[in-house]
């Protein structure tokens, strides 16, 4: 099973994933992780801490997919963006910005006037197109299986979409959020108290295989 998102997805500040300096490797105990493991696949986990729905259309386009793959985007908060580099490296820019402090300071000021907050019905059509044709290039791929969508947050997206779209949301993580509060389920954090922490993130990966039929049986 093949993964793409930001940081929720990682699974960032997770017991074993504390390093935000330089992140190289996700957790296990993130959800794309457990609902793998359960499924007894492969994880590969292309997400990365603070990339953006760019990033993932990116990496998404670059994988050399095998046979009956499984694809499993969860789409992040449309306000991001990255730099392509030299030799194919990506930066990520979002509110933080890029560089050394001073570097993001500005960065920041620059990003949130111009373009993150600059109109976002644009930004958040943009996301779509992204999300429309990663998919239909996906589509074209004999060696996908399946290809599922999420989204970190449903007010950002929502259910609907527009009539051009080919994809379809399979969910938000915030709907799975509002279940375990339906059920008095404690939603811990992680070491950060900014993410999602290791309870939660096994309540993600419950939902996720109960939702979705990933064996394609």
């Amino acid at each position: 099973m093949i993964w793409f998102g930001c940081s929720h997805t990682f699974g960032i500040m997770l017991p074993d994933c504390t390093d935000v300096t330089k992140p190289d490797k996700p957790s296990k105990f993130a959800f794309a992780q457990l609902v793998s493991k359960a499924l007894d696949r492969e994880c590969v986990n292309l997400s990365y801490p603070g990339s953006s729905n760019k990033y993932a259309r990116y990496k998404a386009l670059q994988v050399d997919y095998q046979p009956r793959d499984t694809v499993v985007f969860v789409w992040t908060f449309p306000e991001r963006s990255m730099i392509i580099e030299k030799k194919g490296k990506a930066t990520h820019v979002g509110l933080w910005g890029v560089g050394d402090i001073q570097k993001r300071k500005h960065t920041n000021k620059l990003w949130s006037k111009y373009i993150s907050r600059s109109n976002d019905k644009d930004l958040r059509t943009e996301a779509l197109y992204i999300m429309d044709h990663t998919h239909r290039v996906l589509l074209d791929n004999p060696n996908i299986d399946k290809i599922y969508h999420y989204t970190v947050d449903s007010f950002v997206y929502g259910w609907a979409k527009p009539l051009w779209a080919k994809f379809s949301f399979n969910g938000h993580l915030n709907h799975f959020i509002d279940k375990m509060k339906e059920q008095n389920i404690e939603i811990d954090t992680a070491l950060d108290n900014a993410h999602y922490g290791v309870n939660t993130h096994k309540f993600f990966a419950e939902q996720l295989l109960h939702d979705n039929n990933f064996k394609g049986e």
